[in-house]
């Protein structure tokens, strides 16, 4: 029987990104050497061996190839620990999370946490955080597949994200072995990244040339879809740079690229309270590419959260308008409906949601809040536990059956239109 194949994940998100720059490769000089240092956090299921520390090591070791010759990297272990990832932690984002909040640095610039092979919570063989500087590795009997992995990890520690391109390292499809021009030039301007915890990595005139770099990528029609997430992240951080006064002009990437650049952006200012800044990214989007639904949830959350209800409503039958056949138009009507007391008309779209997209589990479980809002605890019942037999939100929904049954912690707390402190909240999705 063979070995199983090693996968990889990107975790790319909202919290994780990266940056590029010009360079020509650094000589491999001990003066000019930057020793990246590493604490290795293994699941206690290693406890039984001391042999992985050597095996971490070694691999780290191998990982190394390429580094030092053309940038004057190293990667050294040099703490080792043991780590209990938190219960609920069933993804790599929270993973990270987890191994940050968890295992202290000690002093090293990187925190791995090493996972077994069989490990539920993670699919994959390897992720990173670019901000969180941190990285997972999960076992496989190849050490040698596993350096390649921790070699593209580390890619990602310093800036560089997953492309389409054959044979390279960042290949997230089959990772080759070729640094290519575009994975080089990122690691080289991150080369000197900080790893100070809560400070972004990138500062002043590397992250200025950064935005203009990833425009020109994306305006080579690319289409990698990291890179949007980047220029958020990037343009976020940088308040000189206004990209609404400066839209696309001919010759750049098309709008519907734009648009995801706007909302994701747009998603910054709002989780930071910046509301105007927001909704403009969010408008900005909306008329980039109509129908796309993302940037109209984002403006019907915003809308909500003002207790602007009636316009978040008239945004949401827009979106309906433009995406006829999308469950999550329907979903985020019910929801605006619902915030403006319109419970009938809610309840009917969140009906037709079921109806039409069966497997679309929110509205489901929107009904079941309704019924809860609107003094209708015995109809909600059904579709808590329609979520428990199918395998979907069953945490929140068990906790709200308990709270029905009085078996919860907050079981004392009533349910109904006069209660709206005990109320469970309707699922959107995230904007």
């Amino acid at each position: 029987m063979g070995r199983p194949a090693l996968k990889l994940t990107s975790v790319w998100t909202a919290g994780i990104l990266l940056f590029i720059g010009g360079w020509s490769g650094f000589p491999d000089s001990a003066e000019k050497e930057r020793r990246i240092t590493i604490k290795a956090a293994a699941h206690p299921d290693f406890r039984v061996s001391r042999k992985w520390r050597t095996k971490l090591s070694l691999m780290v070791r191998d990982a190394n190839t390429g580094f030092r010759r053309r940038w004057g990297i190293s990667f050294h272990v040099e703490e080792f620990e043991y780590w209990d990832p938190e219960p609920g932690a069933e993804n790599p984002d929270a993973l990270i999370r987890s191994l940050r909040e968890t295992v202290a640095r000690d002093g090293c610039h990187i925190l791995l946490g090493y996972l077994p092979e069989d490990f539920p919570g993670m699919a994959s063989n390897g992720a990173a955080g670019y901000i969180e500087s941190a990285v997972l590795l999960k076992d496989h009997p190849s050490r040698e597949g596993l350096a390649k992995i921790l070699r593209h990890e580390f890619c990602h520690i310093f800036g560089a994200i997953d492309l389409d391109e054959k044979g390279s390292i960042m290949n997230y499809r089959r990772p080759g072995h070729v640094f290519d021009a575009f994975t080089s030039e990122v690691i080289a301007l991150n080369r000197d990244r900080g790893f100070v915890p809560g400070e972004f990595p990138l500062s002043g005139e590397t992250r200025d040339r950064a935005i203009d770099l990833y425009i020109t990528r994306m305006n080579e029609m690319k289409f990698e879809p990291e890179i949007p997430v980047v220029l958020s992240f990037l343009i976020f951080e940088n308040i000189k740079y206004d990209p609404l006064s400066a839209p696309p002009g001919p010759g750049m990437a098309p709008l519907h690229e734009w648009s995801r650049v706007y909302y994701l952006l747009g998603n910054q200012f709002f989780k930071r309270g910046r509301i105007d800044r927001a909704e403009g990214c969010y408008r900005a989007a909306v008329q980039a590419r109509p129908e796309y639904v993302e940037p109209r949830a984002g403006l019907v959350r915003l809308c909500l959260s003002r207790g602007r209800t009636a316009e978040a409503v008239r945004h949401a039958r827009r979106a309906r308008e433009a995406a006829p056949h999308c469950p999550r138009c329907l979903n985020i009507l019910g929801v605006a409906l619902a915030a403006s007391h319109e419970y009938t008309e809610a309840e009917a779209v969140f009906r037709e949601a079921i109806r039409k997209f069966p497997d679309f589990n929110k509205s489901g479980f929107n009904l079941g809040v309704l019924y809860i809002r609107t003094g209708r605890s015995a109809r909600a019942i059904p579709w808590f536990q329609r979520d428990l037999a199918n395998g979907r939100d069953t945490r929140e929904s068990r906790k709200i059956l308990d709270m029905l049954n009085g078996r919860g912690k907050e079981s004392s707390l009533p349910f109904g239109p006069d209660s709206p402190s005990g109320w469970p909240k309707f699922k959107l999705f995230p904007p």
